[in-house]
């Protein structure tokens, strides 16, 4: 395990494929604001991620709350896009992956939001799919006054999909 940031629990899994190596990095609580502290900052613990790995990170996975969890709706998804795209500007990261957390979108619902940074997040379902393994986004989609929330659909879309995949035989890491 990683961890380089106040407020994000980072983990960097690699498996190892046909003799090559894969890494996997998944963080999340960047809560981006207005003055970019924390997308600065995600620039750095990239590098540091990648020297630490010694290699790139073929898939950042970012499992939620980008921007700023007080910010209204417009800014929050600029705050987001930011992340976005230190990401994926990034030379050592090859590939990206967002899903929401329980702050997407805070003072709103994420299941109404309709914009392009919104719709370049994978809520729930597969994110990626290689010979080697998946990557399944699974995020809260619905702000209630308290905290955002799965429900039973969602857990029936889940159920159905890792039975969908026990049913074939499928073996690779999810």
């Amino acid at each position: 395990a990683v961890q380089d940031t106040n407020t994000a629990e980072t983990h960097v899994h690699s498996s190892t494929a046909a003799g090559d190596v894969t890494y996997l990095a998944f963080s999340s609580d960047v809560h981006n604001g207005s003055d970019n502290t924390s997308a600065n900052r995600l620039n750095t613990w990239l590098n540091n991620v990648s020297a630490k790995v010694g290699d790139d990170i073929d898939v950042m996975g970012f499992c939620g709350d980008n921007g700023s969890a007080s910010a209204g709706e417009t800014d929050f998804w600029t705050y987001t896009q930011t992340v976005m795209n230190t990401v994926n500007n990034h030379e050592k990261v090859h590939d990206s992956v967002f899903t929401t957390g329980n702050h997407e979108y805070y003072n709103g619902k994420y299941d109404t939001t309709q914009n392009a940074t919104a719709q370049s997040i994978t809520r729930i379902g597969e994110a990626r799919k290689t010979d080697d393994y998946i990557i399944y986004a699974f995020g809260p989609h619905d702000w209630n006054s308290s905290s955002d929330r799965f429900d039973t659909d969602d857990l029936g879309i889940l159920d159905e999909y890792l039975g969908s995949l026990e049913a074939a035989d499928q073996a690779k890491p999810i």
